[in-house]
């Protein structure tokens, strides 16, 4: 091999390398800066949700900016609990499902990412019925510090037909500082 040749393999071989780079900048993300929740976009009407005795319905958290589906930044986690898992069942999903076909909304189209997922469900004979049980949505930074709360509640109604409302309705900002900041519930 001549040092002509060497010297084309190195300048396609910069070339190549500046073309990984830039499609690597792509593909990180920025990550979060506000999650919401959405369930199902038949029973969503922006307040508190009202569940059925014995329904269930999909919920999908999911980072609204910068953009939507933005995820949790490296080592950040989400989770949900109820205060009263007698009354209100949050299981989340052992992999995050993107929002599914049936559950979209026109804000919130089939197939955007999401962080956390799950099923909302009560039990057959409630502990409480018709009391609103607290639901904390809580996401931590990978050091195990507090980025955002989120608390809403879920009422479990004996009379209710169908589910009307949302859980964790408004967007609430993410940050990965060691402080903690709890949204305010939207009323």
């Amino acid at each position: 091999m001549q040092i002509a040749e060497l010297r084309e393999l190195v300048r396609i071989g910069h070339e190549i390398l500046c073309v990984l780079k830039s499609i690597e900048a792509k593909l990180r993300l920025p990550p979060a800066t506000q999650v919401s929740i959405l369930f199902s976009k038949s029973k969503g009407e922006n307040m508190p949700l009202i569940l059925p005795v014995g329904d269930t319905d999909n919920f999908y958290i999911f980072g609204t900016a910068p953009f939507l589906g933005a995820l949790l930044g490296p080592g950040q986690t989400a989770s949900v609990v109820s205060a009263d898992p007698n009354t209100v069942i949050l299981t989340p999903d052992a992999t995050p499902v993107p929002v599914r076909a049936a559950d979209a909304s026109a804000s919130v189209p089939s197939g955007t990412p999401t962080i956390l997922s799950g099923v909302v469900s009560t039990p057959a004979t409630p502990a409480q019925p018709n009391v609103a049980i607290n639901c904390t949505l809580t996401v931590l930074n990978a050091d195990g510090s507090t980025a955002e709360t989120l608390t809403d509640t879920v009422t479990v109604s004996p009379e209710a037909a169908t589910a009307i409302g949302d859980l964790f309705g408004v967007a609430t900002p993410v940050t990965s500082s060691t402080t903690t900041a709890t949204a305010k519930k939207k009323t």
